[in-house]
């Protein structure tokens, strides 16, 4: 029997338009696991890598996670600083109401 350990990662990619005018959110939902080596239908990695990233800590209530997001943004910008584009949240407690989580926004 596989065990998850350790927090959920989400990997915002972008949103893209189809051609019929449909928006298309592109994003992984990732989760550490004990013992598990496949699953029919997703992709394991016994280890997942990125490149250096600007980075920020949150902790706070749910409703304001969105400034810590907008904080990097600004940052980037501030310091021409060019990203992917892509967003990592690791969301280390999550209560529905107080949120901690770190943001990693890969740069170019």
């Amino acid at each position: 029997m596989t065990q998850t350990c350790g927090p959920l990662i989400t990997h915002a990619k972008g949103t893209y338009v189809t051609a019929s005018g449909e928006v298309s959110v592109d994003y992984d939902i990732m989760i550490q696991t004990i013992g598990l080596t496949h699953i029919a239908g997703y992709d394991v990695k016994e280890t997942y890598k990125t490149g250096k990233c600007l980075y920020t800590h949150f902790d706070g209530v749910v409703d304001d996670f969105h400034f810590a997001q907008n904080k990097l943004a600004l940052y980037a910008w501030e310091n021409e600083i060019l990203t992917t584009g892509e967003e990592y949240i690791v969301y280390i407690e999550n209560d529905g109401f107080h949120l901690i989580a770190d943001i990693f926004r890969p740069v170019r």
